[in-house]
């Protein structure tokens, strides 16, 4: 993990996954997400982490240095963070967003989407939940 402290989310059943396609996990937003609208509806988000280690730790309260990972969200971006309620697939989101822009198509929005997800799980903004098979959800 780095310098950065992070939960690391453990996938019990990820060796009996079996998805068909990656676009059938759920996104979801790490709970410390800070969303803030611009003046253009356009959203800001922020994450503040704290540095592990006591080195680091050290030379950044002498520094009162905060890490945080800042990004801002176009359009597009803004539109899927706003689809992204915790119950949605990505193949979900992709559906949505190609209904509500004009003139995309599903490969477009398809790729839009996954191009997103992987942008805000890098700046660990975002984690994906893999949904329970269907046999082991009745057990």
């Amino acid at each position: 993990m780095g310098l950065l402290t992070g939960r690391r989310r453990k996938i019990r059943h990820l060796g009996q996954v079996g998805l068909d396609n990656p676009l059938d996990v759920v996104p979801q937003a790490e709970p410390d997400v800070e969303a803030r609208p611009d003046s253009r509806d356009c959203l800001h988000l922020r994450r503040r982490f704290e540095p592990t280690g006591r080195l680091y730790r050290h030379v950044a309260r002498l520094l009162r240095h905060r890490h945080e990972v800042r990004i801002a969200l176009d359009e597009r971006g803004t539109l899927f963070w706003r689809l992204m309620d915790g119950r949605r697939t990505l193949r979900m989101i992709a559906a949505a967003m190609a209904a509500a822009l004009d003139g995309a198509d599903e490969d477009e929005a398809r790729r839009a989407v996954i191009l997103f997800a992987r942008l805000l799980m890098a700046r660990h903004l975002v984690y994906l939940k893999v949904p329970m098979p269907a046999e082991d959800r009745r057990r």
